[in-house]
């Protein structure tokens, strides 16, 4: 039993993978003895051989015989990879810190003791890496920038040819004699803390070879631990650089492998750095989209025929045209195929009329002197107004209507969706209105509601919302859209059930209701849970709403992305209603009405990108020319949007791009996974 050895209290395990490493393992066990000897340092050697097939083994079976309360081997059969048997090491490893080492190193200078005490107080360092010398006395650059896809295959022509562009990722002009804060270091030596694998998990397997260095460098930083180079401690590297030697052998394709896995898990096909989930997700898909449209243009450049540009643009516009004008054209047919037939009572249900309310000061009051002169037995309406956070005199105003029976539940900033979800909880109603806090209700709106609740098939009704100040900026193309929408509501309605309902004015039965995430949109989502439950979601125009429509272009965008965003992350949660076998008609209805209307934008996109090949024959020109005067139109609407306020096709064609350009930005959220669980209203 040596002093530096105590099984009971090691302060560090060396983790050591050989691989045909003959000529250096001596010297690599003899420095750690050494260091470890004159700084009476608690220590043991983990030893992992991967299969060699020189004088390795003889070699870790002399010192472990020499010194058995130090080594401990495992010896492979066969080559398992550099990560896999790194892990096997974490398992063994006693000591409080790790240093993972190359075989082919040697510690040449510098404190260990120095690297633990840095590890112990500063828990936010993952990694000290320190400085490797190469054989020829110069320093290893061993420090690296996270490299794009790109970079690397830059560097193919100089692993195979020994020629190419200069290695991008690694850093220009390092100050080796600094220590500072690096994004990766290579392997070849670090220091760890031992618990620190249980807030990263270990290597990754999948990778064989390579990089499992720098996936677990991008891990690290995801966990909010820094890498630091720290010259203090010398190592002298020999560089094997294994995978190098034969640029098509096993081990350097598995390298090869190893980068496409690690590029493809962390997004880094542009950028590297991409180490979340979102942004992981937003560059596969812009690397993926690029690579298909590069593959499609080589295609159509290699066939050299329009005929392809014309397939692409004929699938964009049908697929457009279908969604816009085929669609509607179906639903009419339908509905004018089935029987009209509204089962209407007289009902008096008790209701729970619930106000989402977030800084409503400017329209509250009317709001609620406006539900006090609804169309229904004052004792059984419970209007109830939900202030979603409000910091202005929203709940003083409120307050003041308590003597006439509204009441108010105040809640911390959630959003609406959960602001609902808490109200309905205390709402006495066997029917529950929802309504915003700008949309004044006609006199009859909730008794023209409940009446349809007779039918107990009927789950959730939907009222008409009517906009006004249509002679805005945005209101005509506005009220244009929407009388477009609420022809395909009554449409709908008849052939199956609603898509949805309108925030404004919907009600629906109490005991049909689910708490829904509050990063959903409730209008959207609750109602599709109706339908779920075998229930159907019906319109009734009698039942009016009216609000004011947005009076600039730059409110309606920020409400349509904020809208859309919600309502695409509502129709992916409610994706099962996609099965026409279950749901029958209404599947075909929300994959066409929302899904694929959703996607429109991408096959204007499409369609514009074929049109310049195919402008030599007429027709394309025509359709070429139309889109360009169309483009002309809403720059006018863009440009001059604050005075031409008469000039409706102006601000339709506007209106149309800005809707469009919503849709692309909201995807784009969708797919960085960006949500607007909580509201702001422009007022």
């Amino acid at each position: 039993m040596y002093a530096w050895c105590d099984r009971v209290n090691i302060q560090l395990s060396f983790i050591t993978l050989a691989f045909n490493s003959e000529a250096f393992l001596a010297k690599c066990f003899d420095s750690i003895i050494s260091k470890c000897q004159e700084e009476d340092i608690s220590f043991e050697i983990i030893v992992i051989d991967n299969g060699s097939k020189d004088g390795s083994l003889n070699i870790i079976n002399t010192y472990a015989e020499k010194y058995p309360d130090t080594f401990k081997t495992i010896l492979l059969t066969k080559n398992r990879g550099t990560p896999y048997t790194r892990n096997l090491g974490f398992k063994k490893a006693e000591g409080r810190y790790i240093c993972i080492l190359d075989s082919d190193t040697e510690i040449l200078n510098g404190s260990l003791k120095e690297v633990t005490d840095i590890l112990e107080t500063n828990e936010e360092i993952g990694i000290l890496a320190p400085r490797l010398l190469l054989p020829n006395g110069s320093v290893q650059n061993s420090v690296k920038k996270f490299p794009t896809f790109w970079q690397k295959i830059s560097k193919i022509p100089r692993v195979i040819f020994k020629i190419g562009l200069p290695d991008v990722d690694f850093y220009e002009d390092f100050p080796f004699k600094n220590r500072r804060v690096v994004e990766s270091a290579i392997s070849a030596c670090w220091f760890i803390r031992k618990d620190l694998l249980s807030l990263t998990g270990v290597f990754d397997e999948k990778i064989f070879y390579a990089p499992e260095d720098l996936d677990y460098c991008l891990r690290l930083r995801a966990v909010d631990k820094r890498i630091e180079y720290f010259p203090s401690v010398t190592i002298l590297h020999h560089t094997q650089q294994i995978s190098h030697k034969n640029p098509f052998s096993k081990v350097a394709i598995s390298h090869f492998l190893g980068l496409l896995y690690y590029y493809r898990k962390h997004g880094g096909w542009f950028s590297a750095r991409y180490i979340n989930e979102e942004k992981k997700k937003i560059s596969n898909m812009v690397f993926l989209t690029f690579l298909i449209f590069s593959l499609v243009m080589l295609g159509f450049k290699i066939m050299g025929s329009a005929l392809w540009f014309k397939l692409m643009f004929w699938v964009s516009a049908l697929f457009i045209l279908f969604v816009t004008f085929g669609y509607p054209i179906i639903m009419y047919i339908l509905s004018s195929l089935k029987k009209h037939e509204d089962d209407i009572s007289n009902i008096e249900p008790m209701v729970s009329l619930i106000i989402a309310a977030h800084n409503e000061e400017s329209v509250i009051k009317r709001k609620l002197e406006n539900s006090l002169k609804l169309d229904y037995p004052r004792e059984k309406l419970e209007i109830i107004v939900a202030s979603d956070g409000s910091t202005d005199r929203t709940n003083e105003i409120v307050a003041s209507f308590k003597g006439k029976g509204i009441k108010l539940f105040s809640y911390e900033r959630m959003g609406k969706t959960g602001a609902q979800n808490e109200t309905i909880k205390q709402a006495k109603g066997e029917i529950i209105v929802f309504s915003d806090a700008n949309s004044m209700y006609g006199e009859n709106a909730i008794r023209n509601l409940v009446r349809r609740f007779g039918d107990n098939n009927v789950g959730c009704v939907c009222g008409q919302l009517v906009y006004v100040d249509v002679r805005s900026q945005v209101g005509s193309a506005e009220d244009a859209y929407w009388n477009y929408e609420k022809k395909l509501k009554e449409w709908e309605s008849r052939v199956s059930s609603l898509i949805g309902a309108n925030g404004a004015i919907y009600a629906l039965r109490k005991d049909l209701y689910v708490e829904i995430d509050r990063d959903l949109i409730s209008d959207l989502v609750e109602p599709l849970e109706i339908i779920k439950r075998g229930k159907k979601v019906i319109y009734e125009p009698e039942a009016i709403s009216v609000e004011p429509s947005s009076l600039l272009f730059k409110d309606e965008f920020l409400r349509k992305v904020r809208i859309l965003t919600r309502s695409i992350n509502g129709i992916i949660y409610m994706r099962s209603l996609f099965n026409p076998f279950r749901y029958g008609v209404f599947a075909f209805q929300i994959m066409i009405h929302k899904l694929s209307r959703y996607l429109v934008p991408f096959f204007l996109i499409t369609g514009l990108i074929s049109l310049p090949f195919l402008t030599q024959e007429s027709f394309y020109f025509i359709v070429c020319s139309f889109i360009m005067v169309f483009l002309v139109f809403a720059l006018i609407g863009r440009l001059f949007e604050n005075n031409i306020k008469r000039f409706k096709l102006f601000n339709f064609c506007y209106y149309y791009i800005v809707v469009n350009y919503a849709l692309i930005l909201a995807w784009i959220k969708v797919i960085r996974r960006q949500k607007f669980p909580i509201w702001s209203p422009n007022r």
